[in-house]
């Protein structure tokens, strides 16, 4: 009977270590690398130098007129929190993603100038500060979820994006949740997608953010024009689709690839 007891302890002490491991891999971003070793390399390179530049900026005591730089208020990247992002501000009471962020700060903080949202610049700035955040899952402000998860899912669903009749669910199945095919070409799920943004585009050879793609899927699938990436259509949609990495482990940068 011990010995029985024993085995019970096993198989169910196996269990709960089999279904945490799935949980785990669950829960890690889907390394979605390019196959063509030579645009790994350039998706590499292009990272490296962004994440270079955005280390830069990050340090610059004259990115404003103050003298302050963004290490000045955030030491090693403190209060960052990248694996919030899209969310509610209160000082912008409004949605907002971590670029619009950034650039409220370099205005109102480090007293500079604006810069172009999706610059190389704003970029290389958003990368490397999601960086502080790898490894640690996504997890979507409570505020994001009241009433903006449903605009952005109701922008997901609408045709009026494009031009064609289509909206994100002719190649993005069950809201994003299931991949499928669209004209022989193999569509995945789009979750765990927003746990590996901003990173390399080989159509733009660039690093680019998370709204940017949508932005590119919106005027390539759907024959739409891009939204401007302070739009509050676009900072729901992105948030809406982030929602669909909750938990994912940020993993950006160039040492993913």
């Amino acid at each position: 009977m011990e010995q029985i007891n024993f085995d019970k302890k096993l198989w169910w002490g196996g269990l709960f270590i089999l279904t945490s491991l799935l949980w785990f891999c669950s829960q890690s971003p889907r390394q979605v690398t390019f196959e063509n070793p030579s645009l790994r390399a350039q998706a590499r390179e292009a990272e490296q130098k962004a994440w270079s530049r955005g280390k830069e900026i990050w340090l610059d005591p004259e990115l404003g007129t103050n003298g302050f730089s963004c290490e000045s208020c955030h030491p090693n990247g403190e209060v960052t929190f990248a694996e919030t992002y899209p969310k509610y501000k209160h000082v912008l009471r409004t949605m907002a993603t971590i670029s619009i962020t950034h650039n409220f700060a370099v205005v109102n903080e480090n007293r500079g100038e604006p810069w172009k949202l999706g610059s190389e610049d704003a970029n290389a700035l958003a990368l490397f500060v999601t960086g502080f955040a790898n490894g640690k899952p996504i997890r979507m402000a409570t505020a994001f979820r009241q009433g903006w998860l449903a605009k952005g899912e109701a922008a997901f669903r609408s045709t009026v994006l494009g031009t064609n009749g289509k909206s994100c669910l002719h190649c993005h199945r069950k809201g994003g949740r299931e991949g499928g095919t669209v004209e022989d070409q193999k569509i995945p799920s789009l979750k765990g997608v927003a746990a590996t943004y901003p990173k390399f585009n080989p159509q733009q050879k660039r690093v680019i953010l998370l709204e940017q793609k949508i932005n590119m899927c919106i005027e390539d699938y759907l024959a739409g024009n891009a939204l401007a990436l302070n739009d509050t259509n676009l900072v729901a949609l992105t948030g809406y689709v982030t929602s669909l990495s909750e938990g994912y482990k940020i993993a950006v940068g160039p040492e993913k690839h």
